[in-house]
């Protein structure tokens, strides 16, 4: 059992020297013998091995040595750089804190410099791992190549010696501004302060009441009786005096002279002097008591005082002036109104005078009546219901006791309106000059005028003319050329039975747009051949005259034979006689025409 424990070199030695081994440790000897040569096998190999690894150790050494000799060169210019860096950064200053009471904004300052400088600290003195690992890295692969072995990592060596400590960095940047802290307790209230140098004495003060007053003194004694005096001369004696002034009241033109004498009696001398009641006495020259006005005007009517002085007192006398100022008529109304029925016109006439005049409205036709709708503001009401389209005259009256002033307004119900005629439409001066020349002839108050044909809508044809116009009464006739707008009125109806002319003591001819500077005009039966004012036949439209001052003829809607000679019949323009250019072409601008538009309308009094 003892062999059985002993070490393999043990028992090839014991089996050298002794040759007696028992037949039962045979096999297990063999087994150990195997055992042992294959240990001492690995043994050498692990002994050749580790000579490999100590010389490969030798030559990794020498590589990491040169390595550490490099790594620390780059790390100081590394760490030189960086310090290179921060000392040419700017550092803000600490401010300074003053001695005393330190305020809370000055702790904040304070301690956010202190803060901002121990993060700038470890800036200067630390260098990255990532730059170190990037440097040795740098540094194996250079001595791997040159050697041109591989180079894998090895076991991680002993924790090495700790270095000193670098120099300190330089101060990093500011950092941001802290959260405010909370409010501070309130300090101790501190010691009372040392009493002021008296103030300055106060304002006097107002003056106090009165005392009440003393009791009086003792009545003194009574004097002694005076001397009787010396008797004076004996006085004068004077009648009051007599002022007057003449003449005590005039009335004068204006641009006239005025005189005013005052005169006084009595025996004492007198000092006169004049007076205007109520205004300025302007440069009225006085001499010897006299007033004298050389050009009256109407500022100067009102009452003069003359007022005699001496030592008898002061005696005044009074005197009127009157400027004699006729009325006249400021506001004027217009001379002619022209309105519908339904309405009410308000006609106003202001007059100045003096004395100041009385204003009046009356009709023209009975001047003993005065108005019972008149105001006082001269202002008069007309209502146009109870106007006749004949018209009304209306007189304005301004009188006072030194003349009368007078204007008259002329007033019609429009017996014309607007849109009874496509031509005229609503154009209110049109309306206005047709009414005029209508009133004087129109046969009622009430009369209107009524469409009975028009070219556009009825066709050209004479006969459409006849058929629906004829035997009508009084008819108003209305063409339109371009521009130019003109016709004429007949009191007599029109006729398709025989050709013959008619005479109209009422009828006239009329242009309403003409040629350039002439206005609305009215051409009467004053010319060569008086007496044919119009002429009835079935072949033709209207015509007036007796060598066609106005003719349309037959379908005058697509045919040129209308005509307008002024100055056989009808007066031609003032100033141009008959059978002239300007005659026969200013109603229609042209001597022959096709009219744009044609009406004829007939008076209705119901």
């Amino acid at each position: 059992m003892l062999l059985c424990h002993l070490s393999p070199l043990e028992r090839i030695e014991m089996a050298a020297n002794k040759n007696s081994d028992t037949k039962s440790c045979d096999k297990m000897s063999r087994t150990s013998l195997a055992i042992s040569v294959i240990s001492l096998a690995i043994v050498s190999l692990l002994f050749v091995r580790f000579e490999f690894v100590y010389k490969n150790s030798r030559a990794l050494k020498n590589r990491i040595q040169r390595i550490d000799v490099n790594l620390k060169t780059n790390v100081v210019k590394i760490v030189e750089k960086k310090l290179r860096f921060h000392d040419n950064t700017p550092t803000p200053e600490k401010p300074a804190v003053t001695s005393g009471f330190e305020s809370k904004e000055g702790s904040v300052v304070s301690a956010k410099y202190d803060h901002q400088r121990k993060r700038r600290a470890p800036v200067a003195e630390s260098v990255t791992f990532k730059e170190v690992r990037s440097v040795i890295k740098h540094q194996f692969r250079n001595s791997c190549s040159a050697n041109g072995t591989t180079c894998r990592t090895g076991l991680p060596g002993p924790t090495g010696i700790a270095g000193s400590p670098g120099p300190s960095g330089s101060n990093g940047s500011s950092g941001a501004t802290g959260v405010r802290g909370p409010v501070g307790l309130q300090g101790v209230k501190g010691d009372k302060g040392e009493k002021g140098s008296p103030g300055q004495p106060g304002i006097k003060g107002d003056v106090g009441n009165m005392g009440t007053p003393g009791f009086p003194g003792l009545k003194g004694m009574r004097g002694r009786r005076g001397e009787q005096g010396k008797r004076g001369p004996k006085g004068e004696c004077y009648p009051p005096p007599n002022v007057t002034i003449s003449p005590p009241s005039q009335a004068v033109s204006v641009n006239s002279r005025a005189v005013f004498n005052c005169e006084v009696r009595g025996p004492t001398p007198w000092r006169m002097k004049w007076q205007k009641l109520g205004g300025p006495l302007s440069s009225a020259p006085i001499h010897k008591g006299k007033l004298r006005i050389k050009k009256v005007r109407e500022t100067h009517a009102g009452f003069y005082m003359c007022t005699a002085r001496s030592k008898l007192g002061a005696f005044k006398v009074m005197s009127k002036l009157e400027v004699k100022v006729p009325p006249k008529i400021t506001d004027k109304p217009p001379e002619l109104v022209i309105r519908d029925r339904g309405t009410n016109v308000r006609l106003c006439c202001r007059a100045t005078g003096y004395p100041r005049p009385l204003v009046e409205w009356k009709r023209n036709d009975d001047w003993s009546v005065m108005m019972a709708n008149s105001q006082e503001d001269g202002c008069l009401e007309v209502d146009m219901d109870r106007e006749s389209t004949q018209g009304t005259h209306y007189v304005c009256l301004a009188t006072n006791k030194f003349g009368l002033a007078q204007i008259g307004a002329l007033v019609y119900a429009r017996s014309f309106v607007a849109g009874q005629s496509y031509i005229i439409g609503n154009n209110e001066g049109h309306i206005a000059a047709l009414n005029q020349w209508l009133y004087p002839v129109i046969r009622s108050r009430t009369s209107s005028w009524f469409m009975c044909w028009t070219l556009t809508i009825n066709g050209g044809k004479a006969s459409a003319l006849h058929e629906m116009c004829d035997n009508k009464g009084p008819t108003l006739v209305i063409v339109r050329v371009e521009d130019y707008i003109f016709g004429g009125y007949s009191s007599v109806s029109w006729s398709k039975d025989r050709c013959e002319y008619k005479y109209s003591s009422t009828a006239f001819l009329f242009s309403l747009v003409n040629k350039p500077g002439w206005g609305p005009t009215k051409l009467p039966q004053e010319g060569d051949s008086p007496g044919e004012s119009i002429y009835t036949c079935g072949r033709y439209g209207p015509v007036f005259g007796r060598g066609f001052d106005l003719k349309i003829g037959d379908d005058a809607d697509y045919k040129t034979n209308s005509v307008a000679h002024i100055g056989w019949t009808y007066k031609p323009p003032k100033g141009h006689s008959h059978k002239t250019n300007f005659a026969n072409t200013f109603m229609a601008g042209k001597e022959y025409f096709s009219p744009d538009e044609v009406e004829v309308l007939y008076e209705r009094t119901d």
